[in-house]
């Protein structure tokens, strides 16, 4: 096996790993969210809004550009908070909320 196309990928799902917790802990109010971003592993430029815009897209799925009760429970910190976040009270989250909620004083 050829290790050099290996490590990418894995690199790549290492981020993604980071990215989303990152939000999750942000979201749970665990941590300020700005503070979070700046602690990833691996260097980066992006802002905390790019981050938080990349977690929404992964746990959305099925791309309707809103995170049902489901895919919320794949980030447990949003799952805990959904129905605080879910302000319109339509039983989803959408990307404004999410960003909303990532946003939100601690």
């Amino acid at each position: 096996m050829n290790r050099s196309r290996i490590t990418p990928s894995i690199q790549t799902q290492a981020r993604q790993v980071i990215e989303i917790t990152v939000v999750s802990l942000a979201l749970a109010g665990t941590v300020g969210f700005a503070h979070l971003a700046q602690a990833q592993t691996t260097p980066t430029d992006k802002s905390s809004d790019v981050t938080a815009q990349q977690a929404f897209k992964r746990a959305d799925v099925d791309t309707d550009n809103k995170l049902s009760p489901a895919e919320a429970a794949k980030l447990p910190a949003i799952a805990q908070r959904f129905k605080s976040l879910d302000t319109d009270r339509d039983g989803f989250l959408s990307a404004e909320e999410f960003m909303a909620g990532s946003k939100a004083p601690q």
